[in-house]
């Protein structure tokens, strides 16, 4: 695996998850007739999908900084 895969999956990764995490906090917007448990369990998905772009983007990043050293 080469310095770009890693910076690609990287960025690609993250952009992906913030558009989930976008979704699901439309749906927890726009969604007034949410049972608690639904509710819950979008906010559950909500913030797994938040912490996940964030590890993507800190890969990304990392590797970038690692691709100029080395």
């Amino acid at each position: 695996m080469d310095w770009s895969d890693l910076i690609a999956i990287g960025f690609v990764g993250s952009v992906f998850m913030f558009w989930r995490f976008s979704k699901y906090t439309r749906i927890l917007i726009n969604g007034r007739q949410l049972s608690q448990e639904e509710t819950d369990r979008y906010q559950a998905r909500a913030q797994r999908a938040l912490a996940m772009a964030g590890g993507l983007l800190i890969l990304g990043i990392a590797a970038f900084i690692l691709a100029i050293v080395f």
